[in-house]
């Protein structure tokens, strides 16, 4: 299975080859996957959660904005999820 991350929204390519979408409206900027979850960041710093045959719920806020433009990487670092911007990098 893929994700896609667009500023229109989330989509998911299936081991089919049909693409379908998750969630519109809102701008994806990043995804990492933990204990058979996956979880999504936006651009308005809402953390979305998907598990597999479940829909995609807000879980959490960031109290910054971010955006695919000022973010360069993210990375996990054992149970923390670090976003690396200009600026700084934070968790």
């Amino acid at each position: 299975m893929i994700w896609i991350c667009t500023q229109l929204g989330l989509f998911q390519v299936t081991e089919e080859g049909q693409t379908r979408v998750v969630q519109d409206g809102l701008s994806f900027v990043g995804a990492m996957s933990f204990r058979h979850k996956i979880f999504f960041v936006t651009s308005d710093g809402g953390i979305y959660e998907k598990s597999s045959g479940e829909n995609l719920s807000l879980t959490a806020r960031l109290p910054w904005k971010l955006s695919a433009f000022n973010t360069y990487e993210s990375c996990r670092l054992q149970n923390d999820w670090v976003f690396f911007t200009p600026e700084w990098g934070g968790v």
